[in-house]
C-alpha cells in the first residue's frame, strides 16, 4: 500500500484532515514518510542540497562560531552541541575536522549529539563519523545540558504548517485535505480561534484571496529547547526564511510552501507523497517573539552570507585552497554558499543566560531591528 492510499484510507475513516496533519504524514509517517524512509537521499543523488554538501568550509565557519560561544561562556569543562535533523552528518564532520585540525582546546570539552529519527540516515552518520566515536552520540530526544548550543540547520522549514486562505465571503479559512472521486482534494473550513488570534496578535490583516502558512509548532519547539539549557547556552538557527513583513508581503500571496523531487521544485503537494520533500519558509519574527516568551533572548539575525563573512570565510577558503586546482574545483561550490544559500538563508542566534554576548558572526551585519 502506498502512503497516498494510507492517507486516503485515514480520511475515509475519520473525515477531512488539516493540511498540517497531511504534511506530517507525508514527511514523518513511520517507514513511509519522506524523512522516515530507509532510502531517503540528500545531495546530488537525492532531492536537494544543503550548505554542508557544497563545501566543508561551511562547517569550518560554524566551528569558529561554536568555539567563540564556548569562550563567551567562560570555557566550561563541558560543552554540548545538539544538532537535530543532521542529514548525512557532513556538518558535524566538518565542524569536528576543523576543531581537530586547529587543535582547539574545545575538542576535549565537547559532546556532540545528533538527533536522528531515520535509522538509515543514522547508520550513514555513524559510518561517516566513526573517527569521532568518543565525541558523538545519538540520543533519542533532547537531553538537558549545562552549557552548549542547539544547532538547527535546515530543520524548522520541515515542520508541518497550517495553511490559511483569507476569502472574500468566508474570512479566514484553514486548508483541509479530503478525498473526492478517489483523489485527494483541498477543502476550506473556518479557521480555528488560535489561528485567528495569531494574526490578531501580529497586527496582520491578510488581503482577500491571500494564501499563506503558519508554523505554530515552532513555539513548542522553542519551549523544549529552552528547557534543556539548564544553565547557559545558545540556539543557532539557519534556514530559509523572512521577517514577518517580508513573509506576509503582497508578493507572497500564494505562500512559501514548496516540494522538492529529484532537484525539481513544484507546488504539487498530492503526487509523489512520501517520495518528495516539502518545506515552508521560516517566519523569523515568530521565532524572535516566542523565544522571548520562554527565556531566550535573540542576539543576532542576518543573511547567511553576512554571517559567513563576519566569521572570516575568506581566510578559511585560503586554508582549503592551496593550489589553483583546489580553487578551480571549489569555486563553484563556494559561490553557492555565498550567492545561493548565502542569500536565501538567514541565521538567528538566541541566548539563555545573564550575559550580553557579541558574536563574531554578526559583526558585518545584524538585522535585529527588522524583526
Amino acid at each position: 500500500m502506498t502512503l497516498k492510499a494510507v492517507i486516503e484510507k485515514h480520511i475515509e475513516g475519520s473525515g477531512p484532515i488539516s493540511f498540517e496533519k497531511f504534511m506530517d504524514m507525508a514527511l514523518y509517517f513511520p517507514g513511509m514518510g519522506y524523512y522516515s524512509r530507509h532510502d531517503t537521499r540528500i545531495g546530488k543523488d537525492g532531492d536537494f542540497y544543503t550548505s554542508p554538501h557544497l563545501h566543508p568550509v561551511f562547517g569550518a565557519v560554524m566551528a569558529r562560531q561554536i568555539e567563540q560561544m564556548w569562550e563567551v561562556l567562560d570555557k566550561p569543562a563541558g560543552f554540548t552541541v545538539i544538532e537535530p535533523g543532521p542529514g548525512a552528518g557532513y556538518l558535524c564532520l566538518d565542524i569536528l575536522n576543523h576543531l581537530a585540525k586547529k587543535q582547539s582546546p574545545l575538542l576535549k570539552r565537547l559532546q556532540y549529539q545528533l538527533l536522528e529519527i531515520n535509522p538509515s540516515l543514522k547508520q550513514q552518520q555513524q559510518e561517516r563519523l566513526r573517527d569521532y566515536d568518543a565525541l558523538v552520540s545519538w540520543p533519542d530526544s533532547l537531553e538537558p545540558f549545562d552549557y552548549g548550543c542547539v544547532l538547527a540547520h535546515e530543520v524548522l522549514d520541515a515542520f508541518p504548517v497550517r495553511r490559511v486562505v483569507n476569502t472574500k465571503t468566508g474570512g479566514l479559512n484553514e486548508v483541509y485535505v479530503t478525498v473526492e472521486h478517489g483523489e485527494l482534494r483541498e477543502t476550506l473550513n473556518e479557521a480555528e480561534p488560535e489561528l485567528a488570534d495569531y494574526f490578531t496578535s501580529r497586527n496582520v490583516v491578510l488581503p482577500i484571496d491571500y494564501s499563506t502558512e503558519v508554523n505554530l509548532r515552532l513555539k513548542a519547539w522553542l519551549n523544549e529547547v529552552s528547557r534543556v539549557i539548564a544553565k547557559e547556552g545558545f540556539v543557532m538557527i539557519i534556514d530559509y526564511g523572512h521577517t514577518q513583513d517580508e513573509y506576509f508581503s503582497r508578493e507572497r500571496h500564494e505562500g512559501t510552501l514548496l516540494c522538492y523531487y529529484r532537484h525539481r521544485v513544484s507546488e504539487d503537494f498530492y503526487n509523489n507523497i512520501g517520495l518528495q520533500d516539502m518545506t515552508a519558509h521560516v517566519n523569523f519574527t515568530d521565532l524572535h517573539i516566542w523565544a522571548a516568551q520562554c527565556g531566550l533572548k535573540t542576539i543576532g539575525f542576518c543573511p547567511q552570507v553576512s554571517f559567513l563573512l563576519g566569521l572570516g570565510i575568506d581566510e578559511l577558503i585560503m586554508e582549503f585552497c592551496h593550489t589553483k586546482h583546489d580553487i578551480d574545483k571549489g569555486l563553484g561550490q563556494i559561490k553557492g554558499l555565498i550567492f545561493d544559500t548565502g542569500q536565501s538563508h538567514q541565521v538567528m542566534v538566541q541566548y539563555k543566560g545573564k550575559k550580553n554576548p557579541l558574536l563574531r558572526g554578526f559583526s558585518v551585519r545584524n538585522r535585529l531591528g527588522a524583526l
